[in-house]
């Protein structure tokens, strides 16, 4: 990205990026440009030369920009907030349902108590009654209690794949050697499909991303161990997946030269 180098692509991913240009989600390409002008002529370096808050936020809703105007990485973006939306919405249907069949379950008790009996035995089947819908009534809590610990075990196994992000960052000296976006692609397209390539404005950073993490695994396995290439490789996620499959795939890699 713009000015942000390549390491805050994924803290960057976590903002609201459309709020911090002052559009909708639905934008379009010119719409999202016009909301950068807009911003940028109130925190813009050359009307506030000394103002290293103004400076960063100039900065920042730049490599916003520059995001939100790449198709795929914006497509990345806008999918993740899709997920994250209907996580939340499952979560509050969840609660209306509970608080619903709690106020349910309280105004039948509530009629019962209404009811006057002149029977004692009226009076202990109505407490009879009473004490078996609030059994029922737990247990059907505790049944929905256990369908929501599940659901919270399917999110976090979603989250779990997540982390197997197949984004690798790429470094390198100028010096020592040179790469293009051509280099890099005939580099790493033998381990697998590449969804992204975006080499930095320097020339000596790129963002690789593969289509899996299994791809990604074997092929920064194999060319940071190259004697040719001299390339840092680090994970976008901070650490390389734990993947079995990937684990054993990496033992038989494809053939670099």
């Amino acid at each position: 990205m713009s000015n942000n180098g390549p390491e805050n692509l994924e803290e960057l991913l976590e903002e609201d990026l459309y709020g911090l240009l002052g559009v909708d989600p639905s934008a379009t390409l010119s719409q999202i440009q016009k909301g950068w002008r807009k911003k940028s002529v109130k925190c813009h370096p050359d009307k506030f030369p000394d103002n290293p808050t103004k400076a960063a936020m100039f900065l920042k809703i730049t490599s916003v920009l520059d995001l939100l105007t790449n198709p795929k990485l914006k497509a990345r973006y806008d999918n993740k907030n899709k997920a994250r939306a209907i996580r939340l919405a499952n979560k509050r249907k969840l609660g209306e349902k509970t608080r619903k069949f709690r106020d349910d379950l309280e105004e039948r008790e509530r009629a019962y108590k209404r009811q006057k009996t002149d029977s004692d035995t009226e009076k202990i089947n109505l407490a009879a009654e009473i004490e078996r819908l609030r059994e029922d009534g737990m247990r059907k809590l505790r049944e929905q209690e256990r369908r929501r610990a599940e659901k919270v075990k399917e999110l976090e196994k979603v989250k779990e794949k997540k982390k197997a992000d197949p984004t690798l960052h790429l470094k390198w000296n100028k010096k020592e050697k040179s790469y293009t976006k051509t280099d890099l692609e005939r580099i790493f397209s033998p381990f697998g499909p590449i969804d992204d390539l975006i080499v930095g404005a320097k020339g000596n950073r790129a963002v690789l991303v593969f289509r899996n993490a299994v791809d990604a695994l074997q092929g920064s396995r194999t060319v940071s161990n190259h004697p040719i290439y001299k390339l840092e490789i680090s994970w976008a996620s901070g650490a390389p997946p734990l993947l079995d499959s990937a684990a054993k795939s990496a033992e038989s890699q494809p053939n670099v030269s």
